[in-house]
C-alpha cells in the first residue's frame, strides 16, 4: 500500500474539522470512482470480446503479463505520487483501475456473475465496517498495520508462485490448496490493513485540516491521490481474496 507520514495526531471520534471532512470525502469519492471504473472497464472488455480474444491468443501467459503490469503500475505510482504532477498521478491511478478491470473481465470467465455479485456485496459491506471501525477506534492500530504488511508480502509471494506454477502441469494439483490459503491470508491481511489505513488517513485528514503552514491545494491533492489509491488497493484486494476463498468456479 501507499505509505506516507503517519506520525500525526489522532483525533477523538467526533472532533474533526470541516476541512478534514472534505478531505476524507474526496478520498473515498475518488476511491469509489476508481472501483466503478474498474467494473465498467471489465464490462466493456467482456462485451467487446477483447478479453476472450486475448485469452485465446495468449492463454496463461496473459495472466502472467497482467500480474507484472499491475505490479509495475503500483511501483510507478508509489515512486511518483510525491514527485510528478498530480495530473500524471491521476492518469496512473486511472490506468491501474482499467488494468484491474481487465483482470475482472478474465475472472468473468472463471466465476459465474452471481458469485461475483454476491462476493462484491460482501466485500463492500466488510470494507465499510472496517473503515468505520478504523476511523473511530482510539487504540493505535500501527502494530496491526505492521503485522498485516508482512501478511501482504507473503501473499505477493504466494500469488507469484501460483501464477508461475500454473505453467507446470505437475504443480497443477497443488493450485486449489494454494488458492484457498492465499484467499484466507489475503482476507485477514487486507481486512486488518484496511482498518489501519482508515485510522492513518483520518489522522492525516485531521493534520491537514488544522494545517496553518499554507501547504495549499497541491499538497492536499497529493495526499488525496495517495490515500484514495491505498484504499482502492485495500478494497480490491479484499474482494479478490474473498472471491478466492468462497467463490465457486
Amino acid at each position: 500500500m501507499v505509505q506516507f507520514d503517519t506520525a500525526l495526531p489522532r483525533p477523538s471520534a467526533l472532533s474533526i474539522p470541516e476541512a478534514a471532512r472534505r478531505f476524507l470525502l474526496s478520498v473515498y469519492k475518488r476511491m469509489a470512482f476508481a472501483v466503478l471504473l474498474s467494473f465498467a472497464s471489465a464490462t466493456v472488455f467482456t462485451a467487446s470480446g477483447l478479453t476472450l480474444t486475448a485469452l485465446q491468443g495468449l492463454g496463461k501467459t496473459l495472466v502472467l503479463l497482467t500480474f507484472f503490469a499491475q505490479m509495475g503500475v503500483i511501483i510507478a505510482f508509489q515512486a511518483s505520487v510525491f514527485r510528478l504532477s498530480q495530473g500524471t498521478v491521476r492518469a496512473l491511478f486511472g490506468a491501474y483501475s482499467v488494468l484491474m478491470g481487465f483482470t475482472l473481465s478474465v475472472l468473468g470467465y472463471v466465476y459465474p456473475a452471481s458469485t461475483l455479485g454476491l462476493v462484491f456485496l460482501i466485500a463492500a459491506g466488510g470494507f465499510l465496517s472496517l473503515v468505520i471501525t478504523g476511523s473511530v477506534i482510539k487504540r493505535d492500530l500501527g502494530p496491526v498495520g505492521t503485522f498485516c504488511s508482512m501478511g501482504l508480502g507473503m501473499l505477493f509471494l504466494l500469488s507469484l508462485v501460483g501464477v508461475a506454477g500454473s505453467f507446470f502441469p505437475a504443480f497443477a494439483q497443488y493450485l486449489p490448496e494454494l488458492n484457498f490459503v492465499s484467499g484466507a491470508l489475503g482476507t485477514v491481511a487486507f481486512a486488518g490493513y484496511t482498518a489501519y489505513d482508515a485510522q492513518r488517513i483520518r489522522g492525516i485528514a485531521y493534520a491537514l485540516g488544522n494545517d496553518r503552514s499554507g501547504g495549499g491545494v497541491s499538497s492536499l491533492d497529493v495526499h488525496t491521490n495517495s490515500a484514495a489509491f491505498s484504499m482502492y488497493l485495500n478494497f480490491m484486494g479484499l474482494f479478490l481474496s474473498l472471491l478466492r476463498l468462497f467463490g465457486r468456479k
